[in-house]
């Protein structure tokens, strides 16, 4: 989300008694005095110490593949599994892969979008993480694979999506990494107040949007990016909003 939107989401949950150990590193966890079986408090590197009811540390998930390899599939650096625009596996005939395993292409380059991107947390007390629903991109990618199945259809353009749970809701759509890294955030609308957008940029291109308070902002720049209609970034920095621009009916791949 990059440091602008990231400030955001950490004020709200410091409003929620949330408290963040910025570039902390844990040396070690201590047992409770009550409790030698329990932990106690968690030492820092910086000589600091926490002390602890619980503890639960996070430390991602992977793409469970590696059975794959018996049927001759190459799996990307992270696991996961090349696909095409119709979500065929590259290099194996008539199989196909959708959800977080697979890799496709999007935009300029290729992107794996769900759940299992690596993450690392560790806290003290209790987690309340958010709930990224990236079954939409899985969702879309089932209905291209049926397609080319059944009848050998032309792959119909979507916009990944997803939303979480943050106290106020997130809404994302786009994609800011890989091939299309942005270079530029334009923030608008009232992030004190938790009604806010933020503009993806690389070069000219809107490449995603975020918002807070501002969902109808977020579909109809899903479906303007779905049609490749999209406002430039000079446009947005003018002043004119997505929702004042009608998506036209033909629907073109970006």
């Amino acid at each position: 989300m990059g440091p602008q939107v990231g400030v955001i989401f950490q004020r709200q949950l410091e409003k929620s008694g949330v408290k963040f150990h910025m570039n902390a590193q844990v040396d070690d966890a201590k047992p409770s005095p009550s409790d030698s079986s329990v932990v106690g408090s968690v030492a820092l590197k910086s000589g600091d110490s926490i002390e602890a009811d619980l503890v639960i540390l996070g430390v991602g998930v992977a793409p469970a593949t590696e059975y794959l390899k018996a049927s001759g599939i190459e799996l990307e650096d992270d696991g996961s599994v090349a696909v095409d625009d119709h979500w065929r596996i590259k290099g194996v005939e008539d199989a196909y892969a959708v959800g977080d395993i697979a890799t496709y292409p999007h935009g300029s380059g290729v992107v794996r979008i769900g759940n299992s991107h690596p993450v690392f947390f560790l806290s003290i007390v209790a987690h309340h993480g958010p709930s990224a629903e990236h079954w939409n991109v899985a969702q879309n990618a089932g209905r291209q694979a049926g397609r080319h199945i059944a009848n050998k259809r032309k792959p119909v353009p979507f916009t990944p999506i997803f939303w979480s749970a943050l106290g106020a809701q997130l809404r994302y759509c786009g994609n800011s990494s890989g091939g299309d890294k942005h270079d530029d955030v334009i923030l608008l609308g009232e992030p004190d107040k938790d009604k806010w957008v933020a503009y993806y940029t690389k070069g000219e291109k809107v490449v995603a949007v975020a918002s807070q308070g501002s969902d109808p902002v977020v579909v109809q720049c899903a479906e303007l990016m779905r049609r490749s209609k999209m406002l430039s970034k000079s446009e947005i920095q003018a002043g004119k909003s997505p929702l004042e621009v009608y998506p036209p009916a033909e629907i073109t791949a970006a």
